[in-house]
């Protein structure tokens, strides 16, 4: 990874370690100590029917690094994706012809959405516009 990356990368970085912090001191009753926050006074403890339920884990948002597909194999760019977290993936024929576009070895990524490098959710949908193999990209 080189500087221009590392560099985008640190806001987003950042951002998430802050709203894990922020959720992690929400669910313990902790005040936050950044300027211009809300002081807060301590309260009774979250029981009874009216409890505000704490952050879960899943209200922490999972975000991945998109990896450089162009050129791979469809199926092998899909399992690169899916074992980065991502969920969502739309398969595109990039000749242009309309064809349905099949997940398995015999097509190939010609471009991709979002660019390689990118720091997405893992529910981004990411579009791999791809052709068959032996074919040339657009």
């Amino acid at each position: 990874m080189d500087r221009r990356q590392v560099s985008r990368l640190t806001p987003v970085l950042c951002a998430c370690v802050a709203l894990t912090l922020a959720g992690c001191a929400a669910r313990d009753g902790v005040a936050s100590s950044r300027p211009g926050a809300a002081a807060s006074t301590t309260a009774a403890p979250n029981t009874g029917p009216l409890a505000t339920p704490s952050p879960t884990r899943s209200a922490v948002m999972q975000v991945f690094i998109v990896p450089d597909l162009i050129g791979e194999p469809l199926d092998a760019a899909q399992g690169a994706l899916q074992s980065l977290g991502s969920q969502s993936l739309d398969p595109q024929d990039a000749s242009g012809l309309g064809r349905s576009v099949s997940i398995d070895g015999v097509w190939h990524v010609c471009t991709q959405s979002p660019k390689a490098g990118e720091v997405v959710d893992v529910q981004t949908v990411v579009i791999l516009a791809a052709v068959l193999s032996g074919e040339h990209c657009p």
